[in-house]
């Protein structure tokens, strides 16, 4: 072969750039983990005497920890999106792949003899990991999932003093319905990469989710004057 367009070349290098590891997804669930177990201790901390110093940091917290799964779903959306990519570009010898041009172009030229000979053919995406590495992230989900559920047991056990004429259930609940957006989202994501081990994943997630419905309801104020619900019982 003794010619492939630079845009073909650009197209596969932004596609080998984009890759996402098992690693890189598993780091990402570790550092949203580690902002879950923040607002969780931050939620247990909160008190009628350090309410209104306390409760704008679990609200932060928890914005902080949606901005961690977002990044999360968009880098597995453009992995999704550079495999697309990925499948058009003609097939490259794996020695040449992390060359820049026109190195690749030479590469290319000395392994593959012409492309009338050859007849390239498509690269077929591999969206699976090996069966270790999706070992890997369904353990790591695993861990998120414990994680985010002690984050919202941590909630649960504060929603009825925070629902007692404060102005922090509303901004929680909100910030709740973005979480389950984007976990469902992560979840999603996940389970597309790993065949091997998703039905534990989806486990995870199915139970996760639904206790997220439950404290969300318990942060739930539509109903309540300017959000405020006054409720019988003893401040935390």
């Amino acid at each position: 072969m003794h010619f492939i367009k630079s845009t073909v070349l650009a197209s596969l290098a932004a596609a080998t750039s984009a890759q996402v590891t098992a690693s890189k997804i598993t780091q990402g669930l570790t550092d949203v983990n580690a902002k879950s177990l923040e607002a969780a201790s931050i939620a247990d901390k909160v008190s009628s005497m350090n309410v209104f110093s306390e409760g704008p940091k679990l609200v932060n917290s928890m914005k902080e920890l949606i901005e961690l799964e977002t990044t999360q779903v968009t880098a597995l959306q453009k992995r999704k999106r550079s495999l697309k990519i990925r499948q058009t570009v003609p097939d490259v010898p794996e020695e040449c792949l992390n060359l820049p041009e026109p190195e690749l172009q030479q590469c290319i030229d000395d392994l593959v003899p012409s492309s009338s000979s050859t007849g390239l053919q498509a690269r077929q995406a591999s969206s699976a990991f090996s069966t270790a590495d999706q070992q890997e992230v369904c353990d790591a989900f695993g861990v998120y999932a414990a994680d985010s559920t002690n984050m919202l047991e941590s909630l649960n056990a504060k929603a009825k003093f925070l629902r007692q004429s404060t102005p922090f259930a509303a901004p929680i609940a909100a910030a709740l319905r973005l979480i389950e957006n984007s976990s469902d989202a992560l979840a999603f994501g996940i389970v597309e990469r790993v065949p091997d081990c998703a039905e534990g994943v989806k486990a995870s997630q199915d139970k996760y989710a639904a206790y997220l419905k439950t404290v969300l309801a318990a942060y739930d104020t539509t109903e309540c004057p300017n959000g405020l619900c006054p409720v019988a019982g003893t401040a935390a």
